[in-house]
């Protein structure tokens, strides 16, 4: 047998590079990570003052009853079982968000960087172009044999392979001008 291509050789590298390997890890890793890491940490540390101002509240006992904090005790003026139990709950639910970020982030920028770069040299366009020629030719040899119909449905496919070559280079374009 004859030696792997390269881009087979490449595939299997991405595959077996600790990348992502489902479909929410790939959505972790490339759009919310990015996106809401630190909304997350913001929030863990807004749960995280809630629960300390509420537990601070139940130490003081009955005293918060005379104070502003009074809608939230019970009978004996205590803060409420329920308000603490709440508290806690949240900043369980947001420290648990947080692991879940955290799980899935990358090691390191670099790594998030060259797995975006990997995914990138995978570039389908030549692929689709040669698509596009293949109907191309096929649509002109069989000129006589095809149907109406048929040569109108393949036209639609050139089409839209075409418009979607032009909207990905046109995208390509747009994201390197941000970048620079």
């Amino acid at each position: 047998m004859g030696k792997p291509e390269k881009k087979d050789s490449n595939l299997k590298n991405l595959k077996n590079s600790g990348q992502p390997k489902t479909k929410f890890g790939k959505w972790m890793v490339y759009r919310a990570i990015p996106q809401w890491e630190n909304n997350v940490m913001a929030l863990v540390y807004v749960g995280a003052a809630i629960l300390v101002i509420v537990v601070g509240l139940r130490g003081l006992g009955p005293i918060v009853g005379r104070t502003f904090f009074s809608f939230m005790t019970d009978s004996t003026g205590s803060i409420a079982t329920s308000i603490v139990i709440s508290a806690l709950l949240i900043e369980f639910v947001m420290i648990c968000t947080l692991a879940v970020f955290m799980f899935f982030k990358p090691e390191d920028a670099d790594q998030m960087k060259a797995a975006a770069r990997e995914v990138q040299s995978l570039d389908i366009l030549p692929h689709l172009e040669r698509v596009k020629d293949y109907i191309e030719r096929y649509v002109d040899d069989n000129k006589g044999v095809l149907l109406h119909d048929e040569h109108k449905n393949f036209q639609v496919a050139v089409d839209k392979v075409e418009f979607f070559i032009s909207t990905e280079m046109k995208r390509r374009s747009t994201d390197d001008e941000e970048t620079d």
